[in-house]
């Protein structure tokens, strides 16, 4: 069974996903989007906000993150929905580079692991609270079950949630209306006592500075945009007469994980209305920190989208993904997130003053969406596009020399190390080239892009290699 190199198996996650595997309807890709409401750690981290600041601030502090971060997951849930790529393909394009990105991919996936640990030992306590079997042994029951489930891709996921879903909602809502009826849960759920009995060290009454220290904490809820993009990039192409549910569709299944997240909130205080509070000061501490770096990312890539791109007309107006055609790293988007989280981090460890210091990913956010344009202008995007490719007329679809599979011409490049066309993947993955189609990998050359058509191949190719299907044209 092959696992690794088979597409299908991998659900184009690292590459452009062809109309042929986008077969979900909106209405399945948006209740697939709503997975991530059924983490606990979601709940677990509200009580910690709920005990640290108190019900109202807290309250506020999540509707103001709801807010602000409204607008930026707009703009990224519709592109990956119309580009039906990944958060990380599209952040390659977005003024970041090759390179560029893989270190917001390292940055998201090292907060994606802290809490995916997070959310199974708050399962693996669950089995010790049923059964009695030690923690250690029930972390193992957690990891058996769980690890395989993964192996066979999203679409098996979709099956399972398919099935499953209806149970949860049935389980988790009797347990908030058992919650909600108890003696006292009004009560509990806006003043929670904790399982020892000891006082809880919330701010008393209303504070605007705790509000937004709340507030910049949860800014980190929009590289959440980036987990619902796995799904939303699987959209398909919206029908004449059904845009509006499609829109609908990737606006709630998007953005609209924040508006879920509010019920949630309501829902984890008084869940955990009776909370352990010793956690909380680590628990409420790594969102704030991953916050300064998260809303950096995402702002400087919506800065770029719609500023440089939209208003400016700076930059390519596809978002172009492939490594071929990429420089290593791009100083406008790059550039700014590098900037615009290193002065909030310095900002949070009270380099200018213990306002600021509260108020750090707020600093992050303006930075980073300020910047781009500027950066632009300076570099007069010269770093979107270091070279393109050229397909016959007419052709939408290429072979890949490399791995012999067929996939859509934008998910596709000329190669001259190769000899012929190759996918963005096994270019991706392509080592041994050091980049041998570029003049440049770095920097920007004289006279702009090159253009590169199909090179003569050392090993025959074949007609087959390209595939010309009347159809509308491929930017390249």
């Amino acid at each position: 069974m092959h696992l690794a190199d088979n597409p299908q198996m991998e659900d184009f996650s690292l590459r452009y996903t062809p109309s042929a595997f986008r077969t979900w309807s909106p209405l399945m890709v948006f209740l697939s989007c709503l997975v991530g409401l059924s983490a606990m750690a979601g709940y677990a981290l509200d009580a910690a906000f709920v005990n640290a600041f108190g019900f109202g601030n807290s309250l506020l502090g999540f509707a103001i993150a709801s807010i602000v971060t409204l607008p930026l997951t707009i703009v990224i849930a519709f592109a990956i929905a119309r580009k039906h790529i990944d958060i990380d393909l599209l952040t390659r394009g977005s003024g970041f580079g090759y390179l560029g990105s893989t270190v917001t991919s390292l940055v998201y996936a090292t907060y994606t692991l802290i809490f995916l640990a997070f959310e199974g030992a708050i399962m693996g306590q669950a089995v010790t609270a049923l059964t009695g079997l030690d923690i250690h042994w029930s972390y193992v029951v957690v990891s058996a079950v769980m690890v395989p489930l993964t192996l066979y891709g999203m679409s098996f996921s979709a099956r399972f949630q398919a099935w499953t879903w209806p149970l949860w909602v049935v389980l988790i809502g009797l347990a908030v209306i058992t919650a909600a009826t108890a003696p006292g849960a009004g009560e509990h759920m806006i003043d929670p006592v904790p399982l020892d009995g000891a006082g809880v060290g919330a701010v008393a009454g209303f504070s605007l500075v705790a509000v937004f220290v709340v507030a910049a904490a949860n800014l980190s809820l929009a590289t959440q945009v980036g987990e619902q993009g796995d799904y939303l990039r699987l959209m398909p192409d919206p029908e004449p007469g059904r845009l509006r549910g499609w829109r609908w569709a990737v606006i709630m299944g998007g953005p609209g994980f924040a508006v879920f997240a509010v019920v949630i909130f309501f829902a984890s205080t008084l869940l955990v209305g009776y909370a352990d509070t010793q956690a909380t000061a680590a628990e409420v501490a790594l969102p704030v920190v991953y916050a300064n770096v998260g809303i950096a990312w995402i702002a400087a890539m919506v800065s770029d989208l719609v500023i440089n791109k939209r208003v400016l007309g700076i930059g390519p107006a596809h978002v172009e993904f492939r490594r071929a055609h990429l420089f290593n790293v791009n100083p406008i988007g790059f550039g700014s997130m590098v900037v615009a989280g290193g002065v909030s981090v310095l900002a949070y460890f009270g380099a200018f003053g213990s306002l600021l210091a509260e108020l750090a990913p707020f600093v992050s956010l303006v930075i980073a969406l300020v910047l781009p344009p500027v950066l632009a202008l300076l570099t007069r995007g010269r770093y979107y596009i270091a070279r393109t490719s050229e397909f016959p007329e007419g052709a939408t679809e290429a072979t890949c020399v490399v791995c012999d599979a067929t996939f859509d011409l934008v998910d596709m490049a000329t190669c001259p190390f190769h000899s012929g066309a190759i996918c963005s993947l096994c270019c991706s993955t392509d080592g041994a080239c050091h980049d041998a189609c570029k003049p440049s990998a770095w920097r920007p050359v004289p006279g702009g892009p090159v253009q590169l058509g199909m090179p003569r191949a050392r090993v025959p190719v074949g007609a087959s290699a390209i595939v010309a299907v009347s159809g509308p044209e491929v930017a390249s």
